[in-house]
């Protein structure tokens, strides 16, 4: 029975246990029937081509499992190891270097547990013990040596080992535990030679030694005392140095300098061993100074005492002086001239002729280039040469200078002050002669003279050519060399208020007999001058007159003259009192002096008029262009019907001639034209800014030159030119030079001889005042532009590039710049350029009139002061006077 019941048991449990442990249905009380937990605590540790497995201990564990990949988490599912009864276990067979991740199961008759941690490492050789070190050197210092090594391979540390003989190391090291190679004996005693060699180690073991290195501690040497007597012997290009030794010196150094004290603090030359130095390479003739310096290892001396020395070439006999001038002062001549190379001096002859000096020289023993001869006679012309001296011998004779000695130049009379002042408003620039000539004759008797001159023609050959540019040059030259200056001037100044302009008829048919008609009405009436101008081609043309044909149900006529005429050539925009101020009405508003009615009606006044021809009759349709007459009506193009304007009625019926006499009686009779010119005519002559009395006085000789004629320019001018205001001047007086007026009036104040003009018209156009081309019918400026408060016309045109191109200007033509077409004769200011002060109270009285400041003239001595030579002191004082405010302001 106890048999059967047994092995009924042991069916039952074959048939319920499988493989695996017991299955989930034979766990009914659940105690020690069930796999064990997962390890904790793997670790891994590194070996030489192994790894070594630890882990915590497991209930119920029979046996572990490994399982090994080479990624985290990447574990094969085939365990490395099985049946493991251990916590331990050592994976052997792998590759150094690797790492190897590793995860354990625990295992009973139930089954396995889930993975464990995972735990890591990489298997590694063993050390090896490093090998010896290499390349041990010593370096001695003060009670110290200095050792250094190459590093072993492996090594953790180093250890020191000294002895005081060959070989002689002792066992024990001295240091221990170095990390770095190299290391610093201390303590030791100077004089002493110490022996020393290296080990390396590791945790594997000790190397042999290095090989062996020795070295003597010393005390560190003393810095070396300053070289002394230092010395410096010159020779060609070339400087020999010496100086007395510096005990403990290694080596020197030299310093130089071209002043005393004053050697670069970067040595020319280092390392110099001995106690001497040659320096080559030099300028003769420059003076060099020297320090030299000694130098050890311990440092740098102080500097020795200085030496100096200058270069020279083996003497020769010099070469003959150059550029020797005179400049003539009172009873003196300064002369200079180029210093000769080896000159010790000079010998300085004298003569009364050219070529008349004789062999004993006046002066001998002149050290530099220049000396004043004094004790002469004013008015005498000396002629010098000068000749160098060394120990060689005497040079060849200097080029021949000479000068007349005269007294100090005399200030102008108040008499020559006002005549040159009266000269920059009358004509394109005062010279001392003509200065002289009007204090002698009188203000009113030039005048005379120049309305008498008969005009300076603008030739017939000027109409053939194919543009204005010769007409241009033409205007320089009549403004610069014409005798009739007053009607030059005038005529300029006509010609920018009745403007017309070659921007617009550049055509010297048109444009010469314009110019003419200018020149020869400057002196006439202003009732002849309107006429002609309105009848000119040239007008014509630029302000759309010619051809200007009566109304069509299509056209109007053109008004551009008509408006022209009245705004800008006889009465303005606004009424005007006899003084230039403007009327005003009952609301104290200024009251205009025509209207665009006035304006309509006046072109159709002016209607029907075309070129002129050879013929004694009018034509009877229009002309092609004809310049050598003024224009004629053509009957059917006039507008004969009934026209108001400026409050006067053309009656029905009239012909163009006329309408056109009676329009200028109505114009020319307006009372706005004498102020309205004579203010223009004072602007560009006088002063920007006349006065209210001054405009009447001269507009009420415009009204009636005292024998009951009204327009008469003759005397007009001549109440502008000799009215107190002109004369003397007010606190608002001046005017800016205009660049036409700038260019010829330098030019005369030089008296400059012009071969050639085409320089001034490029400047003039630089200037922007381009000579008969005005840019529109209001010229190149306004009569109204203020700066400021006060009224500047030419200021308009004047910028920083033209004020720039004005100092170009006067440089170029000082300095000779227009080479053969313009010479200037410096003689009269050379004379006096040895005394600054006389050079600068000549410009001053021959160019300014005596009106230069003092603050001005302290500026140019200043100046000058820089300077020995006269040409020079010439050129700058000339060129500060004519580019200062002063002079291009005239006052």
């Amino acid at each position: 029975m106890r048999t059967r019941i047994i092995q009924t048991m042991s069916l039952v449990a074959l048939l319920t246990f499988g493989a695996t442990g017991w299955s989930a249905n034979n766990n009914s009380n659940g105690v020690g029937r069930t796999p064990p937990s997962a390890p904790s605590d793997l670790a891994a540790t590194s070996g030489d081509k192994q790894v070594v497995l630890t882990w915590g201990s497991v209930k119920r564990a029979s046996t572990y499992n490994v399982y090994m990949g080479t990624s985290q988490n990447g574990e094969s599912q085939t365990p490395v190891a099985t049946n493991v009864g251990a916590t331990t276990f050592t994976k052997t067979g792998l590759t150094n270097g690797v790492k190897y991740f590793f995860k354990i199961t625990a295992v009973n008759s139930f089954g396995s547990s889930p993975l464990s941690n995972e735990a890591s490492a990489m298997p590694v050789a063993p050390p090896a013990v490093p090998p010896a070190p290499a390349n041990l050197g010593a370096a001695a210092g003060d009670q110290r040596v200095v050792l250094t090594w190459a590093a072993s391979t492996g090594a953790a540390s180093y250890n020191l080992y000294r002895g005081t003989s060959a070989g002689g190391e002792a066992a024990a090291p001295v240091k221990t535990l170095i990390t770095g190679t190299t290391y610093t004996d201390m303590g030791l005693t100077n004089g002493v030679t110490y022996f020393y060699k290296v080990a390396a180690v590791n945790t594997a073991g000790t190397s042999g030694s290095s090989n062996e290195a020795k070295a003597t501690p010393v005390a560190p040497p003393a810095v070396p005392p300053a070289p002394a007597n230092l010395g410096a012997a010159a020779g060609d290009q070339r400087v020999v140095l010496t100086w007395a030794a510096s005990t403990g010196a290694a080596s020197y150094n030299l310093y130089r300098g071209t002043s005393a004290g004053g050697e670069s603090a970067t040595p020319v030359k280092t390392l110099i061993t001995g106690t001497t130095y040659t320096d080559m390479g030099l300028t003769n003739g420059v003076t060099y100074f020297y320090k030299v310096a000694a130098l050890n290892n311990a440092g740098t001396s102080g500097a020795s005492n200085e030496a100096s020395a200058a270069p020279s070439a083996p003497t020769a006999i010099p070469p003959a002086p150059a550029k020797l001038t005179a400049a003539a002062g009172n009873q003196s001549i300064v002369l200079t001239w180029a210093a000769s190379t080896g000159a010790a001096s000079y010998n300085l002859y004298r003569g009364t002729s050219a070529g008349g000096e004789p062999p004993t020289p006046v002066k001998t023993l002149i050290t530099g280039p220049t000396y004043t001869d004094t004790g002469l006679t004013n008015g005498v012309m000396y002629f010098y040469k000068v000749d160098a001296v060394n120990t060689a011998g005497t040079s060849g004779k200097s080029n021949e200078a000479s000068a007349a000695p005269s007294a100090p130049v005399a200030p102008l009379t108040p008499e020559q002050k006002e005549a040159f002042r009266f000269l920059r408003q009358s004509t394109f620039g005062p010279n001392l002669t003509l200065v002289n000539h009007v204090v002698q004759v009188g203000k009113a008797t030039f005048l005379d003279e120049q309305f008498a001159l008969t005009p300076t023609p603008y030739p017939d050959a000027l109409i053939t050519m194919p543009n204005m540019e010769l007409v241009s040059e033409q205007f320089f030259q009549n403004a610069i060399q014409g005798q009739d200056q007053l009607r030059q001037r005038v005529a300029w100044a006509l010609s920018q208020i009745f403007v017309t302009s070659a921007v617009k008829v550049d055509n010297t048919h048109a444009m010469v007999p314009y110019i003419r008609m200018l020149e020869q009405g400057a002196f006439g009436n202003v009732l002849d001058l309107m006429r002609n101008v309105t009848l000119s081609p040239a007008m014509g043309e630029f302000l759309d007159m010619v051809n200007n044909l009566k109304a069509t149900s299509s056209t109007m006529p053109n008004e551009n003259y008509a408006r022209e005429w009245m705004q800008l050539l006889s009465i303005g925009l606004q009424e005007l009192n006899n003084d230039g101020t403007p009327m005003l009405n009952s609301s104290g508003h200024t009251i205009p002096t025509y209207t665009q009615s006035d304006i309509a009606n006046l072109a159709r006044v002016l209607t029907g008029w075309t070129y002129g021809d050879a013929n004694a009759t009018n034509p009877t349709n229009l002309n092609p262009p004809y310049y050598e007459g003024p224009m004629k009506p053509v009957a059917i193009y006039h507008d004969t019907g009934q026209k108001v304007a400026l409050g006067a009625t053309f009656n029905a019926g009239q012909t163009a001639q006329q309408d056109l006499d009676q329009a200028l009686t109505v114009i020319f009779g307006h009372h706005n034209v004498g102020p309205f010119l004579s203010r223009q005519l004072i602007q560009k002559l006088v002063t920007s800014n006349p006065s209210p009395t001054y405009i009447n006085d001269v507009a009420t000789v415009f009204n009636n030159n005292g024998q009951g004629v009204r327009g008469d320019l003759k005397a007009v001018v001549r109440a502008i030119l000799l009215h107190p205001e002109a004369v003397n001047g007010t606190a608002t007086s001046g005017k800016f030079q205009e660049p036409s007026l700038y260019l010829a009036g330098l030019s005369r104040a030089l008296g400059a001889a012009i071969v050639d003009h085409p320089f001034l018209t490029d400047f003039s156009q630089s200037l922007s005042q381009r000579i008969w081309f005005a840019p529109s019918v209001f010229n190149y400026y306004s009569p109204n532009f203020r700066a400021g408060t006060l009224f500047a016309p030419e200021m308009q045109i004047w910028t920083t590039a033209t004020a720039m191109t004005r100092t170009n200007f006067a440089a170029t033509l000082l300095s000779g710049g227009f080479g053969s077409e313009v010479t200037v004769d410096y003689s009269l200011y050379l004379n006096v350029a040895g005394s600054p002060s006389a050079l600068v109270d000549l410009v001053d009285g021959r160019i300014m009139g005596d009106v230069m400041s003092p603050e001005m003239k302290q500026a140019i001595l200043t100046a000058l002061a820089a300077t020995t030579s006269n040409e020079e002191r010439v050129q700058t004082a000339i060129y500060l006077a004519v580019t200062s405010m002063q002079y291009q302001v005239e006052h």
